[in-house]
C-alpha cells in the first residue's frame, strides 16, 4: 500500500471506530467509489438536512422505527394493514406477516399455525462491533411439523417481513441495517412498494418500486442494487431506473460485517419515464438533476449513476407507499439456496421516514 492509500485507509478506520462506539446513532457517512469519503448528509432521530432544505423524521409514530433505543413493539408492526393473508403479493397492502412469495412463507409466532415459529428477534446483534441492539429477521428451512402444510403454500422456506404503510409523496426514507453475507438463491432488501398512484405510461398502468438496499445472493462481490423499478402486468416490457453499484473502496467493512445506512430521497421533478427498458442514459441507470426525482444514498452520500432519476408521482397528488424489510430465499437467476448456508440474519437498527418541513437548514 502507498503512503496516499495508507492515510485514506487510516481515515476510514477512523472513522468506523467513531461511528461504532456511537453505536450507530450519530450522522451516517461516506459514499462514492472515490478514494477519500466524500461529504455526506447530517441527519438523527428527529431531522435530516438534505440539500439545505429541512425534513423531520414524524411520519411514523413516535419511536416505533427506532428499534435500537426503544425496542420491538410486536403489536404495532403486526397490526393489520390491508389485504387479508393471501393477497396479491403485488398489489395492495397486507399484515406485516402471513404471505407467501416465491418458495418462502413469511410468518411469525401469532400467525395462527401450529409451532409457533417465529423468524422475528429484538436483542444484541454480537456479530457487529459494540454488539448493538436491534431487529434480527430469520431466514431457515421449513420447519418438519409445517413442511406439506396448506397453509404455508408447499414453500419450502420460512421467514419474515417488517412493512409499514407510508401516506407520503416525497420525502427521505433510510434505514440502517447490516445484511447476510451474499449467499446464492437469497436477496435481503430493503424497498418501497407502491399502493397506487403511479402515473400511466407508454405501455399503459404501472406499479412501481424503490429498491433502497437491495443485494442479489449470486453477487459475490458485495454488489448491491437500488434505483426506481417500473413494471406492467399486462406487458411484455418493464420500464426501470436504477442498477447495481459496486461496493465503494473507501468504505472500512463490506455490507454483512457492520451496519450501514441506506436511503432514498424522492423529490418533485426528475426526468420523465422512459418508454423503454433502460431509461435515458444508458443501461442500469442514470445520473440527472441533483435534487429532482429519486436520489439514493449509501451512508449518507448520494450514489453514483442514481440521482435525479424518474419521478414515479408526477401527475398525482397522492401516494401511498409501503416500507418493507425482508430477507428470503427466491432461487432462479440468484442461485440455488443452501440449506447448509442457513439460518441467515438480516438486522435492522432503525428506519426513520423524514418529510419535508419548508425550512431551510
Amino acid at each position: 500500500m502507498n503512503r496516499v492509500g495508507f492515510r485514506v485507509a487510516s481515515y476510514a478506520l477512523v472513522v468506523w471506530v467513531l461511528l461504532a462506539c456511537s453505536g450507530g446513532r450519530g450522522e451516517s457517512s461516506q459514499g462514492s467509489s472515490d478514494a477519500a469519503p466524500p461529504t455526506k448528509l447530517t441527519y438523527n432521530a428527529r431531522t435530516a438536512c438534505v440539500g439545505g432544505r429541512l425534513y423531520a423524521n414524524s411520519v411514523l409514530p413516535r419511536g416505533e422505527g427506532e428499534f435500537i433505543t426503544n425496542g420491538f413493539d410486536r403489536r404495532w408492526w403486526g397490526r393489520l394493514r390491508g389485504n387479508a393473508v393471501g393477497g396479491h403479493q403485488y398489489s395492495g397492502f397486507q399484515t406485516s406477516w402471513g404471505r407467501n412469495q416465491y418458495d418462502t412463507y413469511f410468518g411469525d409466532s401469532s400467525d395462527g399455525l401450529r409451532g409457533g415459529h417465529d423468524p422475528f428477534y429484538f436483542g444484541r446483534d454480537g456479530e457487529a462491533p459494540g454488539a448493538p441492539n436491534g431487529v434480527r429477521i430469520e431466514a431457515f428451512p421449513m420447519p418438519l411439523d409445517l413442511v406439506g402444510d396448506p397453509a404455508v403454500g408447499n414453500a419450502e422456506w420460512y421467514s419474515g417481513v417488517l412493512d409499514t404503510p407510508v401516506d407520503l409523496r416525497y420525502g427521505f426514507f433510510v434505514a440502517r441495517v447490516r445484511v447476510p453475507p451474499p449467499l446464492p438463491g437469497i436477496s435481503p432488501a430493503f424497498w418501497l412498494l407502491t399502493n397506487n398512484g403511479t402515473p400511466q405510461g407508454p405501455h399503459g398502468p404501472l406499479n412501481g418500486e424503490w429498491d433502497i438496499q437491495e443485494m442479489f445472493g449470486n453477487d459475490f462481490g458485495n454488489g448491491m442494487n437500488s434505483g426506481n423499478i417500473l413494471w406492467n402486468s399486462g406487458a411484455s416490457k418493464a420500464q426501470n431506473w436504477g442498477g447495481t453499484y459496486a461496493w465503494p473502496s473507501w468504505e472500512a467493512t463490506t455490507a454483512s460485517r457492520d451496519y450501514h445506512d441506506y436511503g432514498v430521497l424522492i423529490s418533485p421533478g426528475g426526468a420523465p419515464i422512459s418508454a423503454d427498458d433502460d431509461g435515458p442514459g444508458g443501461p442500469g441507470y442514470v445520473d440527472g438533476t441533483p435534487g429532482t426525482g429519486s436520489t439514493d444514498y449509501l451512508d449518507g452520500v448520494a450514489l453514483p449513476g442514481h440521482k435525479g432519476g424518474a419521478d414515479l408521482t408526477s401527475g398525482v397528488s397522492w401516494k401511498e407507499l409501503m416500507a418493507m424489510f425482508q430477507v428470503g430465499p427466491i432461487g432462479g437467476w440468484l442461485g440455488t439456496p443452501l440449506s447448509v448456508n442457513f439460518p441467515a440474519y438480516y438486522w435492522i437498527q432503525w428506519i426513520r421516514v423524514y418529510k419535508p418541513t419548508g425550512g431551510s437548514c
